[in-house]
């Protein structure tokens, strides 16, 4: 099967989630008839009506970051891979507290007193929904262009062999410069996913430039060989782990069978960016998706590469069900090439 008869395939056989991304997200199907009954469906879907009822306006900062499943992040996270987004209800109502709030900080210019984490919850809301459609918003937009000029601050000025302080008991200490000086003034995958929902900024030459030259530096093996989650900030006596650094899978050794579903969403996150899809990481993670394909030309990953697990992280690849019943193999087929046709879409390679 070509794409095409893939994406029919999938539209035809697959559950209500799949069926309905590919028909906005790959077919682009423009009958509103076809695109209604799919949306009815997938509002009457069990995971979708699990994960939206998860969406609860908490805002406390462990409410809003946390491995929890009823997280901020871990929900929204979800609930677009499940096709929710900007424009749709009951999806705009549910995220209406969150974006009411990033705008009364924005205005205030205060950030939440959650001590060394004071202002991480407004790039980590920026970042998620901009990934939700929402990047055209006035506070999303304002805060993502904070986060660009900083990320490519540091993909100006970051001298990887000075990094780390040496003049230190505490290994792996971040040089203060990059969140003291500059507050957070190091790229995170928030800020990534930010930048990839913008479409602002990938259709802007001057902000385009700027992020393919972040993407530029986080593909670089010196990157790649920092510590995962950059290491430690010392903040008055104390240290603290840092953490959501953009490390890849599959970049300094081979994969392994549980860093897979991270792949997948790291392929996903990068593929709006030229740097990376013609980065020998990303071509060699693409030969590595090209060989679970079969004989009858769907792709059939192993289970374990599609982990849903009762609680972590989302941007770790802890929430991967598309599928209201995963207990047919079928299933399995339908997300495996459903996340294969989705990576080579957005890659601009179908």
């Amino acid at each position: 099967m070509d794409v095409d008869e893939l994406a029919r395939w999938l539209v035809e056989t697959a559950g209500p989630v799949i069926r309905f991304r590919t028909l906005l997200e790959i077919l682009h199907e423009q009958d509103l008839g076809i695109v209604s009954d799919a949306l009815r469906d997938l509002h009457a879907s069990p995971i979708v009506q699990k994960w939206l009822g998860r969406l609860q306006p908490n805002l406390g900062f462990h409410q809003i970051h946390s491995s929890s499943p009823i997280a901020f992040e871990n929900v929204m996270g979800k609930l677009v891979q499940l096709g929710l987004h900007a424009g749709l209800q009951p999806f705009d109502s549910l995220t209406l507290p969150f974006r009411v709030w990033l705008s009364e900080r924005m205005k205030e210019k205060a950030p939440e007193r959650v001590g060394p984490w004071e202002g991480f919850s407004e790039l980590l809301l920026a970042g998620f929904l901009a990934y939700a459609g929402y990047s055209d918003t006035s506070p999303v937009k304002t805060m993502t262009l904070e986060r660009l000029r900083k990320a490519h601050w540091f993909a100006e000025n970051v001298s990887f062999d000075s990094f780390y302080e040496t003049a230190t008991k505490r290994e792996w200490l971040v040089d203060p410069q990059f969140y003291r000086e500059v507050e957070y003034g190091l790229p995170f995958v928030h800020d990534i996913r930010g930048f990839a929902g913008s479409p602002w900024i990938l259709n802007h030459t001057e902000y385009r430039k700027k992020a393919e030259q972040i993407i530029s530096t986080i593909l670089s093996p010196e990157y790649q060989n920092l510590k995962e989650g950059y290491g430690y900030m010392k903040r008055g006596d104390r240290f603290y782990s840092i953490g959501w650094s953009v490390h890849l899978p599959n970049y300094l050794e081979p994969a392994k069978e549980n860093e897979m579903s991270k792949l997948l969403l790291s392929l996903e996150l990068l593929a709006p960016f030229e740097t990376a899809r013609k980065s020998t990481w990303f071509n060699e993670s693409l030969k590595l998706l090209e060989e679970q394909r079969v004989r009858e030309g769907q792709y059939r990953f192993p289970r374990t590469w599609l982990p849903e697990k009762p609680s972590g992280y989302w941007a770790g690849g802890h929430y991967m069900a598309l599928e209201d019943d995963r207990r047919k193999q079928a299933s399995i087929d339908y997300e495996s090439t459903f996340r294969v046709i989705k990576i080579k879409h957005l890659a601009g390679l179908i």
